[in-house]
């Protein structure tokens, strides 16, 4: 994992949530959840970076999350079933 790979996927997330925080005001709360997902993609891959794990898929990123975060009593329960 390179600093420059995990600041990419921050950064993404940034933006994300930038564009639905825009998308809001815009009353188009269709289009802001999907920039919501795309920002907590985002949060978990960087956060899998950080243990030198690059997921192949959105479901595999979500997955390896649960294991290595969830599992480990690092993440409540409570919020691993929020990205179930």
């Amino acid at each position: 994992m390179t600093k420059e790979v995990l600041n990419a996927e921050l950064n993404r997330g940034d933006e994300s949530l930038r564009s639905a925080n825009v998308l809001v005001r815009e009353s188009l709360c269709l289009d802001a959840m999907s920039r919501c997902y795309y920002a907590v993609l985002h949060y978990t891959r960087a956060m899998l970076l950080l243990r030198n794990i690059s997921p192949k898929s959105h479901h595999g990123a979500f997955l390896l999350f649960s294991q290595q975060f969830v599992k480990t009593g690092d993440i409540s329960q409570e919020f691993g079933k929020i990205l179930a």
